[in-house]
């Protein structure tokens, strides 16, 4: 989520409900985290809401126990959720998410499959020496192997190369260090799938098998 953006839409989470499908999605302008699941139980409601970044923070907090079933009531303007003796009331954002499906209607480079920890690992080593504000790394993907280098303004270089299997056309595209952590971070997997899209404006970050969780980071330029 953002924070304190003009585009009031990014500061807050997007819960869409289509009767029994859950979707929630969040981005900050550079990345978007998107989840999906299947409720137990119809719903006949139809809903695109955005609850307040705050709000999220705070039900983050609150909402610790996973095995508690909660009860949602939500207006145009206003959402009361009740979890065991507490209820929690916000004012929704008022605005419309955009129409993020287009990012899907694309071609796509061959998937990159590689250890979670692996990637981790290399990303924090090589980012040390990244510049401070930006954080970039490059990524050089080939058929064996994937090269993470960086550089910073006092000249300090750092490069580290892992041996992969890939399929695709040779790729070389930049990244944010930490958002790319911060995706890989938030699978369960031991593996880490990463696509690109073909015109490298986005890298799809998420799990062989279950994929109810897609993380989508922009690329910057080095």
């Amino acid at each position: 989520m953002a924070n304190q953006d003009v585009r009031y839409y990014l500061n807050g989470l997007l819960l869409n409900i289509s009767n029994n499908m859950l979707k929630l999605v969040a981005s900050d302008g550079h990345r978007l985290a998107i989840y999906e699941d299947q409720l137990d139980q119809n719903t006949d409601v139809e809903a695109r809401i955005i609850l307040p970044r705050k709000g999220v923070l705070e039900l983050i907090r609150l909402l610790d126990d996973p095995d508690a079933e909660l009860k949602i009531e939500f207006s145009s303007n206003n959402i009361r959720i009740f979890n065991k003796n507490i209820i929690f009331s916000a004012k929704l954002v008022d605005s419309k998410y955009p129409d993020f499906s287009k990012v899907f209607q694309q071609q796509f480079f061959s998937s990159l499959q590689i250890q979670k920890n692996t990637l981790k690992e290399a990303l924090t080593r090589v980012a040390i020496l990244s510049n401070e504000k930006f954080k970039g790394v490059t990524l050089d993907l080939d058929a064996n192997s994937l090269k993470i280098s960086t550089h910073n303004p006092e000249h300090e270089e750092a490069e580290e190369e892992l041996v992969i299997e890939y399929s695709g056309d040779p790729l070389t595209i930049s990244f944010n260090a930490q958002y790319l952590l911060d995706a890989l971070a938030n699978l369960d997997s031991d593996l880490a799938v990463l696509t690109v899209a073909s015109n490298a404006n986005t890298c799809f970050i998420e799990e062989p098998n279950a994929q109810s969780y897609k993380f989508i980071v922009m690329p910057m330029k080095l």
